[in-house]
């Protein structure tokens, strides 16, 4: 894993360096420790001692009973995600019960990804559907948040199984994702393997989400067109700057509109629906943290 600090291991930052002594070109263990507690960096072995990484609670529902799974499998390739109860489904500021983990963003300048493959156990009874997010939190997830997301979905309509990929937002006082979805890509087959990335530019005032099937060796944007009369999109070339809530004359809403606080990006994974062990439809997923910036 990454130090998260400078380059990897490199010359300190000058901010760093205006800390430390005078003329020193590296750093005790102790701030190289400080450092890595607010840093992100890459993380696949999640069997060590990890830092800024926040697993989330196992919802009760999964810890024992006819629902009980092995929520977290903690490997050297990877974390593998388990759900087995309709509880653990996000879809915006419902988020308490969702298996995953949070990690602190301190730069502004971001760009993270996370991959996911080693997909067992979709469900497959008539509308079900099971998702995975790599979210964006400004503020927090309550009413007053505001969260953008790059979501992959498995849903399966009676039909057959359909896999895609969408940007969602929930915009300050909103409680759900913003429907509609046309900000959403059917992929051609059911993939082994997906790469969900945000990336975040000071200068260019905006987002980008983006997924790729080949681990980064090339993207496909996520850019929704068509919705401009909503406040949502830019009209899918550019990057996304409209986080905000559509309700018109702001000044008189009161605290529906939340602007700052601290920013984290969260993985999560759930399905609408509640599996037994014997039925073996506990969507589960292996994920790997990408510090792309």
């Amino acid at each position: 894993m990454r130090s998260g600090f400078g380059g990897g291991g490199g010359v300190a930052e000058a901010r760093v360096q205006e800390l430390i002594r005078e003329g020193s070109t590296s750093l005790t263990v102790q701030q190289t420790s400080a450092i890595n507690g607010v840093a992100l960096g890459d993380i696949t072995d999640f069997t060590g001692t990890l830092s800024n990484i926040w697993p989330l609670p196992i919802p009760e529902e999964q810890r024992t009973g006819a629902y009980a799974c092995t929520t977290y499998d903690f490997t050297s390739t990877g974390l593998q995600v388990t759900t087995s109860h309709d509880d653990t489904r996000w879809e915006g500021t419902n988020g308490a019960k969702s298996p995953g983990f949070w990690r602190m963003i301190q730069n502004s300048n971001f760009d993270i990804a996370v991959d996911l493959d080693n997909f067992q156990n979709q469900p497959t009874s008539a509308g079900a559907e099971w998702h995975a997010h790599l979210i964006l939190a400004i503020g927090d997830t309550s009413i007053n948040g505001t969260m953008l997301a790059v979501r992959l979905k498995c849903k399966q309509d009676g039909g057959g199984v359909t896999w895609q990929v969408a940007r969602v937002i929930s915009p300050s006082y909103a409680q759900s994702w913003d429907s509609g979805y046309v900000d959403e890509y059917t992929l051609s087959e059911a993939p082994t393997s997906v790469r969900l990335r945000i990336q975040h530019s000071v200068s260019d005032v905006g987002y980008k989400v983006y997924y790729s099937l080949d681990g980064g060796s090339t993207y496909n944007t996520i850019d929704g067109t068509g919705r401009d009369d909503d406040g949502l999109t830019t009209g899918g070339t550019g990057w996304f700057t409209k986080l905000y809530t559509r309700n018109p004359n702001p000044h008189s809403y009161g605290n529906r509109y939340s602007v700052g606080g601290a920013a984290y990006c969260l993985f999560t994974v759930g399905q609408n629906l509640s599996k037994t062990t014997a039925q073996g439809e506990q969507g589960s997923v292996r994920v790997t943290f990408k510090d792309l910036a």
